[in-house]
C-alpha cells in the first residue's frame, strides 16, 4: 500500500497540466491496443477488448511486446516495435511520475 501523503487542496493550476498528460498517456495505450489487435487479426472490437480492455498501460505493453516476438515474423518489423515498446513503456515510467507522484511526497519530505 503506498504511503505518500496527496494533498486534497492542489493548486488549480496542476488540474490542467496533469489532465493533459493522463490524456495524452491514453491515447498511447488506445495505439498499443490497436497494434495488438491488429497482430492478432482482431477486427472484431468485442473479441480485442478480451485481451485489453480491463488490462493496465503496463499490462499492454506486456501484451505487445510478447505479440512482437512471437507474431512478427519480419526482424525489422520486430525490432522496430520492440523499440516502440521501450519508448511507450519510458513514457509510462514518466507518465506516472507526473500523474501520481510528482505532487505528493512520502511523510518524512517535506511538503514541496
Amino acid at each position: 500500500m503506498a504511503v505518500h501523503i496527496h494533498p486534497v487542496d492542489l493548486p488549480p493550476g496542476y488540474y490542467k497540466p496533469i489532465g493533459q498528460i493522463a490524456a495524452g498517456s491514453n491515447l498511447t495505450e488506445v495505439l498499443i491496443a490497436s497494434i495488438i489487435w491488429h497482430f492478432h487479426n482482431i477486427t472484431d472490437p468485442n473479441i480485442g477488448r478480451l485481451f485489453t480492455y480491463h488490462t493496465n498501460f503496463d499490462g499492454k505493453l506486456r501484451i505487445f511486446k510478447e505479440t512482437a516476438e512471437r507474431r512478427v515474423s519480419d526482424s525489422k518489423i520486430q525490432d522496430k516495435l520492440i523499440t516502440l515498446h521501450h519508448e511507450a513503456n519510458a513514457l509510462r515510467i514518466e507518465r506516472n511520475t507526473f500523474v501520481h507522484g510528482l505532487w505528493g511526497h512520502m511523510p518524512e519530505e517535506p511538503e514541496t
